[in-house]
């Protein structure tokens, strides 16, 4: 009796999985894409123009005609100008908007990276760089060119580093020819005096009012980020001293590799800045004329806003409206270096 009911069970188990294999599978899903972050309630505003005089105004205007969201797209292309007046329109902008992101779809340089600092996010298009922001100061005596505000400052390391080389090669020179005649501390003696005598020459070449002044001008960067940073705080520890002081030239390219490394939140366009970037490729991929500056609000299909009917309302923060009249800072700060 067993032995009967033990095929049968098999031949009930061999049906039941010629079933199961008949049953047709389900479809795989289709992937759905992922919304696109900026398609609602964000306003595009383009700066394609020198971080100079004028800028602020320009922006102020666009936003209180032409504002429509809480949110803000900040597109930036340029070379980089004055830090006083990258720092007012940055501080504007974050008190106008809940939420302030810019896109460097092309070059963003010094004025431009400082503006950057005070996002909560940055998207870095394909073609995207910022560079540091060691200040630019005019060259003394003379009329035009301007050079890096750690220039003094790298030439002291470089002199300490001779110094010490040259008081070694005397020192070892000394104790190696004498054969151990003359002793270390002798020879240590003569070592500093030599040295001391070569060096004094350049040394007394510094001026000590130079250096101050060129210490004190880096700090209006270094001060302006802190600043930026504290709204959205998307600094990594340690970001600011490398923007300002650890980049070997101002002109030096930091891509979006290595700005993963500055920013704690930065990301890739979606395919809605994209197409804005490629529908105003002239105005996002390549500077403007010094002549032809721009400072435009855009829709996400890179059309010109048109006015607000009701433009200049309180809501559009006018620098008049006692609650946005901490625009600068409130710092009092009156250098304009350039960055």
């Amino acid at each position: 009796m067993a032995n009967d009911e033990a095929p049968a069970r098999r031949r009930t188990s061999r049906r039941s999985d010629e079933g199961a294999s008949t049953t047709p599978a389900s479809a795989p899903s289709p992937k759905v894409a992922p919304p696109d972050p900026f398609a609602t309630d964000y306003d595009f505003l383009l700066v394609n123009r020198d971080i100079t005089e004028g800028l602020f105004t320009s922006v102020m205007s666009e936003v209180a005609e032409k504002r429509r969201a809480s949110n803000l797209v900040l597109i930036i292309v340029t070379l980089g100008g004055v830090a006083n007046e990258a720092y007012r329109t940055t501080r504007y902008l974050q008190s106008i908007y809940d939420n302030l992101v810019v896109f460097v779809p092309a070059v963003c340089k010094s004025a431009g990276t400082l503006m950057a600092t005070g996002a909560n996010q940055i998207v870095m298009g394909p073609f995207g760089e910022i560079g540091p922001l060691d200040v630019q100061l005019l060259q003394r005596d003379e009329i035009t060119g301007s050079r890096s505000g750690l220039t003094t400052r790298s030439a002291l390391d470089d002199l300490k580093r001779h110094s010490f080389e040259m008081f070694q090669h005397f020192m070892l020179s000394i104790v190696n020819s004498s054969k151990g005649a003359v002793s270390f501390k002798t020879a240590a003696d003569i070592s500093t005096k030599v040295s001391s005598e070569v060096m004094s020459v350049i040394y007394n070449q510094i001026n000590p009012e130079a250096l101050g002044q060129d210490f004190r001008d880096l700090e209006v960067a270094t001060k302006y980020c802190e600043r930026l940073n504290r709204r959205f705080a998307n600094l990594r520890t340690g970001a600011i001293k490398r923007l300002v002081h650890d980049y070997p030239s101002h002109d030096f390219v930091i891509d979006g590799e290595e700005a993963r490394e500055i920013f704690v939140r930065l990301s890739l366009p979606p395919p809605s800045l994209l197409n804005l970037m490629v529908r105003r490729a002239q105005d996002t991929l390549a500077l403007r004329s010094t002549k032809a500056p721009l400072v435009e609000m855009l829709t996400l299909d890179g059309e010109p806003v048109a006015k607000n009917v009701a433009a200049g309302s309180s809501e559009t923060g006018s620098p008049n409206d006692p609650d946005h009249s901490d625009t600068t800072g409130g710092d009092g700060d009156r250098a304009q270096p350039e960055a």
